[in-house]
């Protein structure tokens, strides 16, 4: 069997399918063909037989003209180039390329996990992606937001690292590194990036006041991670707990952010003075204190109509003095006319 006559052109074939086809066309002879991989050189088969132990390989003819490598479950290893050998008395071969595509993938024990990090430290995420092509890798905010980079502020990173310098509590978030090579489907990982500090806390309005009979919020943001221990203290460190009178809440707000809240039930001369807000974490401890004082009732309350619906005191007595007044008025005026009505008729 002898090959055609162009077979001495070298083939190439980009495979990504898990069962590649690799022909070679011949003439019936007295000839035996080989198949044998040049890089690892080995021979992988001698005209039906199949030399080497791997279930993977077979072979195929068409009335010895035409002849096939079938290789099924296609692997990385199996790159690389092919030969056909003929053994004729001047030994003729072809050799063709096969190229494996392969989807990106992680090397996890290279790629960070979930990473906690000092607030001033630097702190660099990596992401090693494999496959053929090699993969291009982007990192990116999970929340759409910008990366701070030194000075500069980008939507994303190229590369397998990601580099910050004197992180803060503004990195914190979830990040993405995502790896594509042109071959279906790209790769994302998702890194959670914790940055600790000590609990900061900030009050919007460190003096309240309230009207006796009320109710009343108070309130403290407060900054941290990890998570603080939170609570309210009153005057000689009495601690507040929720009850008919106090109602406490932890709000959060975003990642490292939460709202202190303590509500006041029906407001007593003894609420008033100071409330202190308490947070604890592993790194360190801090407070604020807001003071609640007493101040007189609204004078008024005003309807949709623009109508008095509630006076003061003072108000309501002195409307009540006029309408004394006046219905008093109104009754010496009656009393004159019955007078002189009765005058006339005593005269008649």
């Amino acid at each position: 069997m002898l090959p055609q006559r162009n077979s001495q052109q070298p083939w190439s074939r980009r495979l990504p399918s898990p069962k590649p086809k690799l022909p070679l066309r011949g003439k019936r002879g007295l000839t035996k063909v080989a198949w044998i991989h040049k890089n690892r050189y080995t021979l992988l088969t001698l005209q039906n037989r199949v030399i080497t132990r791997s279930s993977r390989y077979k072979v195929s003819h068409n009335s010895h003209r035409t002849w096939w490598l079938h290789i099924t479950n296609v692997q990385e290893r199996d790159r690389g180039e092919y030969m056909c050998q003929i053994n004729t008395v001047k030994m003729m071969k072809q050799v063709g390329y096969l190229e494996v595509v392969v989807p990106p993938y992680l090397d996890e024990e290279l790629t960070s996990s979930d990473t906690d990090v000092r607030e001033g430290t630097d702190v660099s995420l990596r992401c090693v992606a494999k496959g053929s092509p090699e993969p291009d890798v982007t990192w990116r905010r999970e929340d759409g937001q910008e990366i701070s980079i030194g000075k500069s502020k980008v939507t994303n990173v190229r590369g397998s690292y990601l580099n910050i310098t004197k992180v803060s509590r503004l990195h914190m978030g979830a990040y993405l590194c995502i790896a594509s090579n042109g071959v279906a489907p790209s790769l994302s990982k998702r890194i959670l990036l914790g940055v600790s500090f000590t609990p900061m806390i900030w009050i919007p309005n460190q003096l309240v006041g309230a009207p006796i009979a009320t109710d009343i919020l108070l309130q403290c943001n407060l900054e941290s991670h990890p998570r603080s221990v939170t609570y309210w203290i009153r005057e000689g460190g009495i601690m507040v707990l929720t009850n008919v009178k106090y109602k406490i809440e932890v709000q959060p707000t975003v990642l490292y952010k939460v709202q202190l809240k303590l509500y006041i039930h029906n407001l007593e001369p003894e609420d008033y003075g100071s409330y202190t807000c308490v947070a604890k974490n592993s790194l360190g401890e801090t407070e604020g204190t807001i003071r609640l004082y007493e101040i007189p009732p609204p004078s008024s309350i005003v309807n949709a109509q623009g109508e008095d619906i509630f006076h003061s005191k003072s108000e309501k007595l002195r409307n009540g003095h006029q309408q004394n007044s006046y219905k008093k008025h109104e009754e010496k005026v009656v009393e004159k006319k019955n007078f002189l009505k009765n005058s006339y008729l005593h005269a008649i």
